[in-house]
């Protein structure tokens, strides 16, 4: 026979969320996320990221309260499917970065995504239309975009 203790369980499940939201909440503070990108494109990212003095910043990394919202919510599914007695609190980091990752991927994929960002000058529009580059903000060629969804996750505790 097996017997399922229901408030048991779903105290367990209150205290795995609760802990998953807590890690999220880490991301940043008490663990960094970098990304493995060749040089050339890693300093593009940060450019196109922070903007420079003619281009205005399109702040693709950050953190908002959708992409921590993500992040939570699957750091929350690897703390319920995996977890047995002890937390693997790093396997679980690491899998809220990598959804971090996913976060910036698409937002370089539909030109935001859930960010509004400055539009391509006109100039810089017609530009790409006359050489044939992908009309997205921030692909033009895709080998950025194609860096940050290739790119291997690395977390360290800061």
């Amino acid at each position: 026979m097996i017997r399922v203790r229901a408030p048991q369980a779903m105290a367990t499940v209150g205290a795995l969320r609760a802990q998953a939201t807590a890690l999220a909440s880490d991301l940043g503070r008490r663990y960094t996320v970098e990304l493995s990108l060749p040089a050339g494109v890693s300093d593009r990212l940060l450019w196109f990221h922070g903007g420079t003095r003619t281009q205005p910043a399109r702040p693709v990394l950050q953190i908002n309260a959708f992409a921590r919202r993500l992040v939570g919510d699957r750091m929350r599914v690897r703390l319920v499917a995996r977890t047995a007695v002890a937390i693997n609190v790093l396997a679980t980091i690491t899998v809220g970065a990598n959804a971090a990752r996913e976060v910036w991927a698409e937002r370089l994929t539909t030109s935001g995504g859930d960010l509004t960002l400055a539009p391509l000058s006109p100039s810089w529009a017609l530009t790409k239309r006359r050489r044939g580059l992908d009309p997205r903000i921030g692909v033009a060629t895709g080998q950025m975009l194609g860096a940050v969804k290739r790119a291997q996750v690395i977390v360290r505790m800061t």
